[in-house]
């Protein structure tokens, strides 16, 4: 039986982030895009994610259906809203894979939020 996946929001207080969740597991994994994408480019391997971790996948301000923001879109804007995600959303510390433009704000994210960010 596959997994459910479920479309969520969360708030930063700046931008709203839409975010997919789809879970068989307690061990989280957040999935972080390329540019001018959104969460969705990982439907093909979100399945088979799911039956190891309880994955997460937001979208980044401007994509997918998150919130526009009137002229804050730097890579460090990317990594405070993901680390307002990580604070906020996740329970515990969790392992975070970033594509292209995701792997550079995995990576920002990682530093500036140690403690929540297992491994990259």
């Amino acid at each position: 039986m596959q997994a459910e996946i479920k479309e969520n929001t969360f708030d930063s207080g700046v931008v709203r982030i839409n975010y997919a969740e789809i879970s068989s597991s307690s061990t989280p994994l957040v999935l972080l895009h390329g540019g001018s994408n959104r969460w969705q480019s990982f439907n093909n391997i979100l399945p088979d994610l799911a039956a190891t971790w309880h994955v997460y996948a937001p979208d980044y301000r401007e994509h997918g259906q998150a919130t526009w923001v009137l002229g804050t879109y730097r890579l460090q804007d990317c990594a405070n809203d993901t680390v307002a995600f990580l604070q906020h959303c996740l329970k515990e510390s969790t392992y975070v894979f970033g594509h292209s433009l995701g792997g550079m704000v995995a990576l920002l994210a990682a530093a500036q939020f140690p403690e929540g960010v297992r491994a990259v």
